[in-house]
């Protein structure tokens, strides 16, 4: 590296590291959303059984929306597949 490139890195606080949203990506649900969705044995073997991917996106879909009942109507979205064996895209 150049001594420029050396001093920016230097310059860089923490504050302004993980601020990108791919960096800040919930890992699991939230322990209410969770508890919806055990109350569904059946959906919830069929998620548990996917993809590690499959279940990092899908979590990240449900936990990414900004009002509480965006985040019920996606998982509710997520049971009704699960609960039928599909998988939502």
């Amino acid at each position: 590296m150049r001594p420029s490139g050396m001093a920016a890195y230097a310059k860089r606080t923490e504050t302004r590291s993980a601020v990108y949203s791919y960096e800040n990506q919930p890992e699991k649900l939230d322990q209410t959303l969770e508890n919806i969705f055990r109350e569904h044995p059946k959906a919830w073997e069929f998620f548990m059984i996917q993809a590690p991917s499959y279940i990092k996106v899908r979590i990240y879909w449900v936990m990414s929306g900004k009002q509480e009942a965006t985040k019920l109507s996606r998982l509710d979205k997520l049971i009704e597949a699960c609960e039928e064996g599909k998988r939502l895209y």
